[in-house]
């Protein structure tokens, strides 16, 4: 399996982070075996089988983001989840995961002025990831 980047980018206030957060929620769900680790966000390391996934949901110009995917490839994860803006520093840095052997997929989640619609449009969203990611994992694409 090559590995592979999901990456949920969008400008601000996009909810990037309530997404990423909310995948990390439906797989430590389903795949109990986890290791979390919390620096006020989600950034997480699951083992699903043989795959191990990693889950930043901090993706602004001034966050953890650029640390958190080195630390990703360094553990060796074969899919990793995470946020990023819709350009700059952030955005370039995970184009540059392609460098390190990994297939990287932008997406972006819908964006809501009305706040009850938003937390669905993000849940759908993260419904979305998961499948893509246990797709991947299960070898359909």
């Amino acid at each position: 399996m090559q590995k592979l980047v999901i990456a949920n980018r969008g400008s601000k206030e996009q909810g990037k982070t309530s997404s990423i957060r909310e995948v990390f929620n439906v797989l430590a769900a389903k795949y109990p075996t986890n290791v979390y680790i919390d620096y006020g966000d989600i950034m997480a390391t699951i083992q699903i089988g043989d795959v191990l996934v990693g889950l930043e949901s901090q993706g602004d110009p001034s966050s953890r983001i650029f640390d958190s995917l080195k630390k990703f490839v360094e553990l060796g994860c074969d899919v990793i989840v995470c946020a990023c803006r819709s350009y700059g520093d952030t955005t370039d840095t995970v184009y540059a995961l392609a460098n390190d052997g990994y297939q990287v997929i932008f997406a972006q989640n819908d964006k809501s002025d009305d706040e009850t619609m938003q937390v669905v449009l993000n849940k759908k969203y993260a419904t979305r990831i998961v499948d893509m990611l246990e797709g991947r994992i299960n070898g359909e694409f």
